[in-house]
């Protein structure tokens, strides 16, 4: 009988042991803990145009609506020198930050002048397993500790000590979209994930930027604010919520907007983490011209929109206080924007503003450029 006991015990050790073997085996060696991993190179002569451009512009489909701009910027930046200075704008349409970084990674000279607009497609495609949500959120606690990175960049290898083995994704060359999740907690969670991971990468970014002397110019990407909610998230809403949201839009619609208004306050006091009861505390807001308070409420509306299709309050936010942390040129085109809001068709479509907005954009970005080359 003791004899069993020991065997028992001595298996058991040994499966312990083999199991910690095998996840350290299996956890990557890595400063960062990012829950995926990069399958495919960028394109050489992407990579050659990118080096020798004196300004490089990076971002996501925002970076692609400057193309129109550049030119001019260019022209006129240029006027008083021999050779015209070059930009290129490896911007493209659904490229995370992740990408971004990525491919920036496989620079070995940055430009001078390095301009990132981007941040409107960060949950685009599925970067982070949600059923690791816990490990990640641990992993990056970890790497947030200045000790413990502190260590891991002394000894590296104690990175798969230290992180929790995750389930990685294999990002590839074709940017797929990911089915948003049905779940509205695991959907929470994976927008949860996406601000964490952003706030790592663009750190990171302005890290890498700083190590080869290149300048930054950060710009944010705006918002619509009187755009609704695409999706209140299920756990913020009920039947009877849904039937007193739709009577303040009726009431709305009738006219009565001071009506409106105090009910909506009076709804949302009980409903705060619903993104459409801040939309109409917001909507009456704005049509009884109290502009301040509309757009707190609409920035509230679209920071607890269940879905993260578009530029986003919270990756803003992380884009301005990394900025003035590190002292970084700032162009903050969404406040820009938000200050605007009560005039006629500020916005082309949901995400895109007018040309006469793009234009005072083109006027910041120039002026940033003639500072930095001191023309």
């Amino acid at each position: 009988m003791f004899k069993k006991i020991k065997y028992i015990i001595l298996i058991t050790l040994l499966a312990g042991a083999a199991y910690g073997a095998y996840t350290v085996y299996i956890t990557p060696k890595q400063i960062i803990p990012l829950p995926y991993k990069m399958s495919y190179r960028p394109l050489a002569n992407e990579i050659e145009a990118a080096q020798n451009a004196d300004i490089l512009v990076i971002g996501d489909a925002m970076g692609r609506t400057l193309d129109a701009y550049l030119p001019e910027i260019i022209d006129k930046a240029s006027v008083k020198l021999r050779n015209p200075l070059t930009i290129y704008n490896w911007s493209k349409e659904h490229e995370g930050l992740h990408r971004t970084l990525y491919k920036m990674r496989y620079l070995k000279k940055w430009p001078k002048l390095v301009l990132y607009f981007g941040g409107s497609e960060e949950n685009y495609e599925l970067a982070a397993w949600p059923g690791d949500f816990d490990k990640i959120k641990i992993n990056i606690e970890r790497y947030s500790d200045k000790r413990i990175l502190s260590t891991i960049m002394t000894f590296p290898w104690l990175s798969k000590f230290v992180y929790k083995a995750v389930k990685q994704i294999t990002i590839r060359d074709e940017v797929k979209p990911f089915e948003k999740e049905t779940n509205f907690f695991l959907r929470q969670r994976m927008n949860e994930l996406a601000f964490s991971l952003f706030k790592i990468e663009f750190d990171y970014l302005l890290t890498l930027g700083r190590e080869h002397n290149s300048r930054f110019i950060v710009i944010t990407p705006p918002i619509k604010l009187d755009q609704t909610p695409k999706e209140v998230c299920d756990n913020a809403t009920s039947n009877s919520v849904i039937i007193e949201q739709n009577d303040i839009k009726n009431l709305i619609e009738a006219g009565l907007d001071k009506d409106a208004h105090q009910k909506a306050l009076e709804l949302l006091s009980v409903t705060k983490g619903n993104a459409f009861s801040h939309y109409l505390v917001g909507k009456t807001a704005l049509n009884l011209g109290n502009y301040k308070k509309a757009r707190d409420e609409l920035t509230m509306a679209h920071a607890f929109d269940c879905q993260m299709w578009r530029a986003h309050p919270v990756i803003n936010s992380i884009i301005r206080k990394s900025a003035e942390r590190e002292n970084i040129r700032l162009i903050d085109f969404d406040q820009t924007m938000a200050l605007l809001l009560g005039r006629e068709l500020l916005f082309f479509d949901e995400k895109t503003p007018q040309h006469i907005y793009f234009k005072d954009l083109q006027r910041s970005i120039l002026l940033q450029v003639k500072e930095v080359f001191k023309l």
